[in-house]
C-alpha cells in the first residue's frame, strides 16, 4: 500500500528514524501516532481476532470444530494460547503498524511541501477549524498552552504578534499538517475496524464469509485514493498550487504503475520465451474475469504450456476485477 498509494519515501523515512533518530525522537512518534489512531487499536485487534475465531468462548477442537474452522476460513484459532499464535498477533501487529507509520511520514513530508503554498486565508481557514477539535485539545493538553495558542492566533490576525506568537502557531500548524496526513493515510491503508459489522457476519459462511472483508476494505482505499487524488489536482488548479497538483499526479502515476506491473511483466516474460500467441491462445478459454489478466506462459522440454496468472501477485486485483 505503500507503493500503490505514492508513499514509497515513508519506507526510508520510517528506517532512518529507527537507525538514527534518538530514543526521544521514537516514543515521540509512537506518543503522536496512538494519539492520531495510527497505531493498531485493541478494537481493531479483536476484530482480525474475531475474523480467525479466537474471540468465541468454550472451544475445545475436535474433528468436527476442526473442519468447521477449515470451512469458514477460522483455522489461526485453533492456534490460541500457543507461542506461535501469540507470536504471530505481535507481528501483524508490527508489521500494521510499520506500513501506517510508514505512509503517515510519506503524507506529512507532502503536506509540509503543499503548506508552504498555501495562501495566508487558506491556512487560517484550516487553523480555525482545527483548534476547536478534538485532536487540537488531546494534542495541546495542558489548559495554558491551549489557551495560549488561542490567543496567539487572535493576535496574529490583527497582526500583533510576537516571536512567541508566532512559535506557538507554528507549533499548531505543524500538529494541524500531522493530522491532515494521518487522515489521508488512514483513508488509503486497510484498516479493518472499519469494516461494516454486515461483512463480519458474513464470516461464518463458508468459501464466501473467508474472502468478503479484505476486497471490502480495499475498495474503500481506491475510492479515497482516486477521490483524493482529484481533489488535490482540481484544488491545486485552482489555487495556484503547484505541490498539491504534484502530491495528486503522483499517486495516480503510482497506483497506475502498480496496477500495470504484472501485465509488464507477463509481456516482457511472453516475449523472452516466445509464447506470447499461446498465451493469447489460452487466454481465450479462460473465465470472463481473467481474459485480461496477465497472463505468464512458458513451454516445457516436451512443449507442453503452463500458465501463472500474475494478476493475482497484486494486492488490488480483487478491486481491479470488479472494475474490469
Amino acid at each position: 500500500y505503500m507503493m500503490n498509494t505514492g508513499n514509497y519515501s515513508g519506507l526510508m523515512r520510517l528506517a532512518n528514524l529507527y537507525t538514527t533518530g534518538t530514543k526521544e525522537q521514537k516514543e515521540a512518534l509512537m506518543a503522536q501516532a496512538q494519539r492520531l489512531g495510527l497505531k493498531g487499536s485493541q478494537i481493531e485487534i479483536n476484530q482480525i481476532l474475531n475474523r480467525i475465531g479466537k474471540k468465541q468462548v468454550g472451544i475445545k477442537g475436535g474433528i468436527k470444530e476442526i473442519a468447521r474452522r477449515v470451512v469458514t476460513g477460522q483455522v489461526l484459532g485453533l492456534l490460541e494460547d500457543t507461542k506461535l499464535d501469540r507470536a504471530l498477533i505481535n507481528f501483524y501487529g508490527i508489521t500494521d503498524d510499520f506500513g501506517k507509520l510508514g505512509t503517515w511520514m510519506s503524507e506529512k513530508a507532502a503536506e509540509d511541501k503543499i503548506w508552504k503554498q498555501r495562501s495566508p486565508s487558506e491556512k487560517q481557514t484550516l487553523r480555525d477549524e482545527f483548534i476547536n477539535s478534538t485532536i487540537a485539545r488531546n494534542t495541546f493538553k495542558r489548559k495554558t498552552e491551549y489557551e495560549a495558542i488561542i490567543d496567539a492566533l487572535e493576535a496574529k490576525k490583527r497582526f500583533e504578534n510576537t516571536v512567541k506568537d508566532d512559535e506557538l502557531v507554528e507549533k499548531l500548524d505543524d500538529a494541524l499538517r500531522s493530522e491532515i496526513a494521518a487522515q489521508k493515510a488512514l483513508d488509503v491503508v486497510p484498516v479493518y475496524s472499519r469494516i461494516p459489522k454486515i461483512l463480519e457476519k458474513l464470516r461464518g459462511i463458508p468459501i464466501i464469509g473467508n474472502f468478503s472483508a479484505f476486497p471490502a476494505e480495499n475498495l474503500r482505499n481506491k475510492y479515497q485514493l482516486f477521490k483524493i487524488a482529484g481533489d488535490e489536482i482540481r484544488t491545486g488548479f485552482e489555487t495556484g498550487n503547484t505541490a498539491l497538483v504534484q502530491r495528486g499526479s503522483k499517486r495516480l502515476l503510482s497506483q497506475a504503475g502498480y496496477a500495470a506491473a504484472p501485465a509488464t511483466m507477463a509481456y516482457f516474460y511472453n516475449q523472452m520465451e516466445g509464447t506470447s500467441e499461446a498465451a493469447d491462445a489460452i487466454r481465450e478459454g479462460l473465465m470472463d474475469y481473467q481474459k485480461d489478466h496477465a497472463i505468464a506462459v512458458r513451454k516445457d522440454k516436451n512443449g507442453k504450456f503452463y500458465y501463472t496468472d500474475l494478476s493475482y501477485s497484486n494486492t488490488d486485483a480483487a478491486v481491479l476485477d470488479i472494475i474490469t
